[in-house]
């Protein structure tokens, strides 16, 4: 069914135009100047479809009122369309005044329709100020898609056409693109990170290692089946499948898929590989579609999986054959833990330290995790600065590095080190907000297991564990009477009152980092998790 386009046109008063009475017999005068008549577009731009056919109504609401005294039987009302418009199939029946009186006759000349004005409208004389609609019926649009101009002409016998100022209209793709997007939104392993964080961003859970309860699936997630930027779908109904394009040698891939409430699973292994593993077929004529997925890694290492969407060639317009109309893939670096550590951040100054490895040790991709509210511009609820002293080499005077409010010189995070972290304000409804690191617990192989140097005086240190610890078994190799540590109070105030210090007794806290003095340069080795 064709799609009835209005496009909304008024016709302003010419400034210095001369209108004179003049007896019947007498030639009609002619505008010196018609520039200052424009069309005016509609609010929102037509939805006109490329190729198809299309009534063109100008005038619906705000109708088209005429600057001049028009004669019928002898002046012209025409329409000028745009290269690539079609009008073969416009006939005189087909362009209506005030949606009834028809011309005689119309001629087309390329995209130029023309009509004399008929009698039937208003009699001999139509008076200027006299308003109208003016429809074209069976108007085929250019099959390119873009943006194109329409003008309104109006011609006295005694001179050419006139003009006005052209209207922009959007014809639209003939054919949709059809695309397919991951949907994170609905894992609830993390709550609170931002979407571009989670998987793929670096997919983990393997047997015996993972976080989560067993099976430890990479995560939940949606794997959105859309329209966009087009008229018609590709094709009715699309062929949906699969293939595991890469795997790491030894591995397997389990895949749960719910094919809107119909489960399958499949567990893609070596002989896999490269084989189309069908999903059925989906309605394209009625999309958004979306399909529920959980993947499980058993090893860690490289992998690879596509979804493909398939048009046949019956049924598609555009396609000269079968026909690959999208394509998605999921590409995941799993690593042999899935640990995912927390900071919690309070309003003021936090002193903190990543409680693992982590994945990714720039700034900018750590505070993705936070929520998004933490990371708005007007410094409002808001992540202000990060701050670490530099003894690296153990240098008697140390120097200030900072991320933030500006500042450049600081940005990585590392294990091993502490951080102070500058809030404004805590988060909504007075509570502190919850920073999610990814990580693992220690490194992998072949990497040794940690150990960070410290020197001789004061040291930014950190804490690299998921758990609490007694500061005497973290620290297990320094020698008492040697050091002493300091820890933040990061839900105290601005004075002295906030610094708390660490006894022998007293519990290392995960996710918090702390200042730790030493007689002599030496090193933490961390002890097993």
């Amino acid at each position: 069914m064709r799609k009835i386009i209005s496009i909304l046109v008024a016709l302003g008063v010419i400034l210095g135009l001369s209108l004179m009475a003049a007896p019947v017999a007498a030639a009609p005068v002619c505008p010196d100047d018609c520039s200052g008549i424009d069309l005016v577009d509609n609010a929102g731009p037509p939805d006109f479809c490329a190729g198809d056919p299309s009534d063109y109504l100008i005038g619906s609401v705000t109708t088209i009122t005429l600057p001049i005294t028009l004669l019928a039987g002898t002046d012209s009302l025409s329409v000028d369309f745009p290269v690539g418009t079609v009008l073969t199939s416009v006939l005189a029946a087909n362009v209506l005044i005030d949606g009834v009186f028809s011309p005689a006759a119309i001629t087309k000349t390329g995209t130029h329709l023309e009509f004399v004005i008929p009698f039937a409208w208003m009699g001999a004389v139509i008076p200027v100020g006299t308003t109208f609609t003016l429809e074209v019926q069976n108007v085929v649009n250019p099959a390119t898609a873009g943006t194109y101009c329409l003008f309104l002409d109006y011609k006295l016998a005694c001179c050419a056409a006139v003009q006005f100022d052209c209207v922009q209209y959007i014809v639209q793709p003939y054919t949709s693109t059809i695309a397919m997007v991951f949907d994170f939104g609905v894992a609830s392993m993390y709550p609170g990170v931002a979407l571009g964080f989670v998987p793929p961003f670096k997919a983990c859970g393997q047997d015996g290692y993972g976080y989560f309860a067993d099976p430890n699936w990479m995560a939940e997630f949606n794997l959105l089946v859309t329209e966009t930027a087009g008229c018609h779908p590709p094709c009715d109904t699309g062929t949906f499948w699969l293939v595991l394009e890469t795997l790491q040698p030894g591995g397997v891939v389990t895949i749960d898929w719910d094919n809107l409430g119909v489960p399958a699973t499949f567990v893609l292994g070596a002989a896999e590989v490269g084989d189309v593993i069908p999903l059925g077929t989906v309605d394209l004529t009625a999309l958004p579609t979306a399909f529920n997925n959980g993947i499980h890694f058993s090893i860690p290492g490289n992998y690879k999986i596509c979804w493909y969407m398939q048009c046949p060639a019956v049924g598609c317009p555009t396609c000269a054959g079968p026909t690959i109309v999208s394509t998605k893939c999921l590409e995941a670096k799993v690593y042999q833990w899935k640990d995912i550590g927390k900071i919690i951040l309070d309003e003021k100054w936090n002193l903190v330290s990543l409680p693992l490895v982590p994945f990714d040790t720039s700034i900018a991709n750590l505070v993705k995790s936070l929520p998004a509210e933490a990371l708005d511009a007007d410094k409002v609820d808001d992540l202000v600065s990060i701050h670490y002293y530099d003894r690296t080499g153990c240098p008697d005077v140390g120097a200030w590095k900072v991320y933030g409010n500006g500042q450049t010189s600081l940005s990585t995070m590392e294990d091993g080190k502490s951080y102070w972290v500058r809030m404004t304000y805590p988060n909504a409804g007075n509570q502190p907000y919850t920073w999610w690191v990814w990580g693992t617990a220690l490194p992998m192989p072949p990497a040794s297991p940690k150990s960070y140097p410290v020197c001789a005086g004061w040291n930014m240190l950190g804490f690299t564990s998921l758990v609490d610890d007694l500061m005497t078994d973290y620290l297990w190799n320094w020698t008492a009477g040697t050091y002493v540590v300091y820890g933040w109070d990061n839900a105290g105030d601005w004075t002295l009152a906030g610094w708390d210090y660490i006894a022998p007794g007293d519990n290392l806290v995960s996710g918090q980092g702390y200042w730790a003095a030493r007689t002599s340069a030496g090193y933490v080795y961390v002890p097993g998790p």
